[in-house]
């Protein structure tokens, strides 16, 4: 069996994964043909699986929300990128026998060639706060076999809109609970705060914003910092100094640990709030750090998104600070979504 993975975007990449994961449960002798249209693809490679494209890093770190962002990556060689990949993906895909795209509707677009069957998990948009257009349901009603929204909401608008939308759980959320400790963290009567700087070059500078929390917050807090593979752990060495901060790359133990997280990320700040943890975040530096997509993130998980307004180091400790925590977990059904998925696309 030969299967075609597309996603754009280091989260995609990871809920890609999951699905891989998954159907290697039950078919062993898979030819992966792997596509990050985004990135280096860290959460493939990390796992043993090799990328059939390279990607340069474009100035927006692959997260465009702006004509400006647009502008400057087609003067970086963009579109002549893009022309590449979609060869690539026409070329090494073809003979497929199933492909799953997973991003946004650009990612869809990208792997709708040929007429290999066609599975898609729309990651980008929700009816929460942001609705596909009618357009957007044609193109998944013309190009695909079955689409796997994040939420129900979604799938049943979608549906109606005419796309063969089903809700089978959120991917993200698969395997993201546990019990296991924090590598490196000793046991602890502190409450506990996870650091999300997030995965692109932008993190670094979002850290040394994060650290002067930190030296606001004080000895009062146990930290520990989740590091993405996309992030060099010499350079977050270099920015944490000698503050005491645990860094590990085992996320679900921090996010599912931590009292409440400081979270400057996408997908992780998603999966923290999706538990029940309270994600404080505020403005930083690059294209996913903005106050627009941090509201974003609030409106599409509620509650436990924290916008800070005022990005003042001394202004975010004191909201951390004042903050009533409701220490209640979220009952969340773990390693189920990915299954649920897998048996219609086998079932097809």
């Amino acid at each position: 069996m030969k299967i075609g993975i597309i996603s754009n975007g280091h989260g995609e990449d990871s809920i890609a994964l999951t699905l891989i994961t998954s159907f290697q449960k039950h078919h062993k002798n898979i030819a992966w043909k792997i596509v990050p249209l985004v990135g280096k693809g860290h959460a493939y490679t990390s796992n043993g699986f090799t990328p059939i494209i390279h990607n340069p890093i474009f100035p927006s770190g692959g997260f465009i929300r702006s004509l400006s962002d647009l502008i400057t990556d087609i003067r970086a060689g963009l579109l002549r990128h893009i022309l590449y990949q979609r060869r690539t993906i026409k070329r090494e895909c073809s003979d497929c026998d199933i492909v799953i795209a997973v991003g946004d509707v650009f990612c869809l677009w990208m792997s709708a060639q040929g007429k290999t069957p066609l599975y898609f998990l729309p990651t980008a948009k929700s009816d929460t706060f942001m609705p596909h257009s009618k357009a957007e349901a044609w193109l998944m009603k013309r190009w695909c076999k079955a689409v796997f929204p994040r939420d129900e909401q979604t799938a049943n608008a979608l549906k109606a809109l005419g796309a063969p939308a089903q809700y089978k759980g959120n991917v993200m959320m698969d395997n993201v609970l546990t019990n296991d400790p924090i590598p490196g963290l000793s046991e602890t009567q502190k409450p506990i705060i996870g650091i999300l700087p997030g995965s692109r070059d932008e993190a670094y500078e979002n850290l040394v914003q994060i650290c002067r929390v930190v030296d606001e917050l004080g000895p009062e807090y146990a930290y520990a910092l989740a590091r993405s593979e996309a992030l060099e752990e010499e350079k977050i060495k270099a920015i944490i100094g000698t503050r005491d901060i645990v860094i590990t790359r085992h996320f679900n133990a921090v996010i599912n640990r931590a009292t409440l997280v400081i979270g400057l990320a996408g997908t992780g700040n998603e999966q923290a709030a999706y538990i029940g943890k309270p994600v404080i975040c505020f403005e930083g530096t690059g294209p996913q750090t903005t106050a627009k997509r941090f509201l974003e993130q609030q409106k599409l998980m509620g509650k436990n998104i924290y916008f800070v307004e005022n990005a003042h180091p001394n202004a975010i400790a004191t909201a951390i600070k004042n903050l009533k925590l409701d220490k209640k977990k979220e009952n969340i059904t773990s390693n189920s979504a990915s299954e649920a998925i897998l048996s219609v696309i086998l079932g097809n």
